[in-house]
């Protein structure tokens, strides 16, 4: 195995000095299994120059976990894993093939929500690459795997998803914006980003599952523009009050918000349907020996 790693890392470092020597500018990203830790961890025992890194690719399938797990976790260990062995300076990045989010796992909307969220995670861990929607409209068998996600529906009528018109507000709203920090709301389950963008500011915010209320305290900005994740927008808006959910929303103010408070209590609409109040649980499962285990 120790053989097998630093012939590894020797193929490495011959490849990526031939590319420094050939071209400077190429940004080389190293990983593409996943989080890649496996294959860093063993490069950085063997002492791969950093400066032959600059970027740590994670290709951490998505499908339906939670954006706050599949894509701040990976990000994190990425991270941590460098500053462990001395590689402070490279940072984790997304590879093209990034988040598998299709469709048809999801209820509408909620598949655009979880695409959203990725790219406001990834911004805020100032990833120089965020894939959104797709690799690319497929127009093969492609389209049926985990990656043959797209902006539009199969040809030909290629309707626009809604992932593209989220996608679309993202980038119209955080285009040059630079991450400034994650606001604390007093909840560990509902989400404040501020950006910086010419001079204002722009916040996203979310909670994990279900809807909250939300508080603002304007502070000096004194009113802000609301922006719904398709780009619904309600401009001088005033109110201190809001409802925030899976769908992430989007203020754009003049002025630093003072603070962002968000209640206790949670509602969940999308997980109602006719005759809910009626249902019972069929299996609690409380005791393990309810449970008779089948080999």
């Amino acid at each position: 195995q120790k053989q097998e790693d630093e012939q590894r890392t020797a193929i490495a470092r011959e490849v990526a000095e031939a590319w420094r020597a050939a071209n400077p500018s190429v940004r080389l990203v190293i990983g593409n299994t996943g989080e890649s830790l496996v294959t860093l961890a063993k490069m950085f025992r063997e002492k791969l120059p950093p400066g032959l890194i600059d970027a740590m690719g994670d290709e951490s399938v998505g499908m339906t976990i939670p954006p706050e797990l599949s894509t701040a976790y990976p990000a994190f260990n990425l991270r941590r894993l460098a500053e462990l062995h001395g590689y402070g300076d490279v940072v984790p990045d997304a590879c093209y093939e990034w988040k598998s989010r299709i469709r048809r796992h999801f209820r509408p909307g909620l598949d655009a929500a979880f695409i959203v969220r990725d790219a406001l995670i990834a911004h805020a861990w100032r990833y120089r690459n965020i894939p959104v929607v797709g690799i690319a409209e497929m127009a093969n068998s492609y389209y049926d795997t985990i990656w043959g996600y797209g902006a539009f529906s199969r040809w030909p009528l290629a309707y626009p998803n809604d992932a593209f018109s989220a996608t679309a507000t993202l980038t119209l709203l955080l285009d040059r914006a630079a991450f400034v920090r994650q606001l604390p709301t007093g909840s560990p389950t509902v989400y404040g980003l501020e950006f910086m963008r010419d001079g204002g500011r722009v916040y996203a915010l979310w909670t994990a599952r279900g809807e909250v209320d939300v508080t603002l305290d304007l502070g000096g900005a004194k009113a802000y523009t609301r922006t719904t994740m398709c780009g619904t927008v309600a401009a001088n808006q005033t109110s201190a009050r809001l409802v925030v959910d899976e769908e992430p929303l989007y203020l754009t103010t003049s002025a630093p918000l003072a603070g962002v408070r968000a209640a206790l209590a949670r509602r969940y609409p999308h997980e109602q349907y006719a005759g809910s109040d009626q249902a019972v649980v069929a299996a609690p499962l409380a005791a393990a020996a309810e449970v008779t285990l089948v080999a």
